[in-house]
């Protein structure tokens, strides 16, 4: 039987409590400076640095996609020549420029000016020498995208919109 407003696995426990228990875990977070550098904590990437508020705070927390980090950084090697189509603000493609090595290379395409403001920080910021940015979108057509501004500060590509920003 489905009770509404209860946590199926928890019965006992009010849904609106364990909403209330999960923003109260994430507060602390919200009071870290956006602009505030940190080290990644976990995975492939760890030791690197992160700028907090590029993205979410999985990031440099090391869970951000966590098992697919862990399947690309299993198919890198070094001296390979990596892909990145669609870097965001460079998570994969600091995993893959790590993975690569300096004797590898990484083409990272991503559109968005914002998005590629903070790659280019990650990459200085980590001394990353290896990565080639084409600040570009990729598709299998010619033609004009529309970006539309998320609140995390980074964008989404939606083929109906004609807000924020717009890559050819």
């Amino acid at each position: 039987m489905k009770l509404p407003f209860f946590n199926q696995s928890r019965p006992h426990v009010h849904r609106g409590a364990i909403q209330f228990g999960e923003r109260l875990a994430r507060w602390p977070l919200k009071v870290i400076p956006k602009k505030m550098v940190m080290p990644i904590l976990s995975g492939p990437n760890r030791g690197l640095w992160w700028v907090s508020g590029s993205f979410i705070h999985g990031c440099w927390l090391g869970w951000y996609e966590k098992s697919c980090v862990q399947f690309v950084a299993s198919l890198i090697r070094p001296g390979m020549v990596a892909f990145d189509v669609g870097a965001n603000v460079g998570y994969y493609t600091l995993l893959l420029a790590r993975g690569v090595g300096p004797n590898g290379r990484v083409i990272a395409f991503e559109p968005d000016p914002v998005n590629v403001a903070h790659l280019k920080e990650h990459m200085r910021l980590n001394k990353i020498s290896n990565v080639e940015i084409v600040e570009a979108a990729v598709s299998d057509r010619e033609g004009t995208v529309f970006f539309r501004g998320r609140r995390d500060g980074t964008a989404i590509s939606n083929r109906h919109s004609h807000k924020d920003r717009t890559a050819r």
